[in-house]
């Protein structure tokens, strides 16, 4: 909804501008905008370029952001089954650990679809911190017996921290997916570009409405890319279904453990 709402208000205002255009062509002396046509066309076509290829640009690597959390979080999967396994296999002494897993995965699901996702970027680092702190405690008062169990913890150890870091690595990357300055510099090329038009043209409803058209247009690109960014919420978001089922698999095999 807020990506919306900041669609539509871009294509509000990118509307005005056209209709400020409108108004200027109708204000200035015909001889003149005669004499700055080809100056008006020129430009227009200039911002026109450049709005086309930066846009494009925004979209692709929204769509960049989008994919790779799909990625990771799929990736996630496998890891925490594994490290799962690895504390079973070492029994009665890996049933803190199974329990500590499924606590740091239920946390993990908090943050990013829960109602800790819009902030999780600020307490990525304390919340990874954290997690890296518990496990580590929860293997050293692992006393392995022989070299299969000392495998099994080296393993839990190297597993935990690729399952850390991942979970950090997608935090981070939501937190600043595109600067700010660049999505302002397109919204201002849209509107100069609407003007251009505008001050090119005589208003008229057909003008009018395709003025709007073009707003319209130009503002479904921007929410594409709005969504894009926030792959956890909205119209393309991720759902949670995935690690949902690990979790499920995961409780289900600690309770029967236990």
């Amino acid at each position: 909804m807020r990506a919306l709402t900041r669609a539509a208000a871009i294509a509000a205002a990118s509307f005005l501008f056209g209709v400020l255009g409108f108004g200027l062509h109708m204000a200035a002396p015909t001889a003149m905008l005669a004499d700055a046509h080809g100056m008006i066309g020129s430009i227009a076509g200039l911002i026109g370029l450049l709005l086309a290829l930066v846009l494009g640009l925004v979209i692709w690597t929204s769509h960049g952001v989008y994919t790779t959390q799909v990625t990771e979080s799929l990736s996630l999967g496998p890891i925490v089954m594994q490290l799962d396994h690895a504390f079973e296999q070492l029994g009665p002494k890996g049933l803190e650990g199974r329990k500590l897993l499924q606590g740091q995965v239920r946390s993990h699901r908090e943050r990013f679809w829960g109602e800790d996702r819009r902030r999780r970027g600020a307490i990525s680092y304390a919340v990874s911190r954290a997690d890296t702190r518990d496990m580590a405690e929860c293997l050293a008062r692992i006393a392995p017996a022989d070299d299969g169990e000392r495998r099994l913890v080296a393993t839990t150890q190297s597993l935990s921290a690729s399952m850390i870091q991942t979970q950090l690595l997608m935090a981070r990357q939501l937190a600043t997916p595109l600067p700010p300055i660049l999505l302002a510099v397109v919204v201002g090329w849209s509107f100069l570009l609407f003007f251009a038009y505008g001050l090119s043209s005589a208003a008229n409803p057909i003008s009018l409405v395709m003025a709007a058209l073009g707003a319209v247009a130009v503002a479904s690109a921007l929410l594409l890319i709005f969504e894009l960014m926030d792959p956890y919420d909205g119209l393309f978001h991720i759902p949670p279904a995935g690690i949902d089922h690990v979790l499920a698999a995961i409780g289900v095999r600690s309770d029967a453990k236990a």
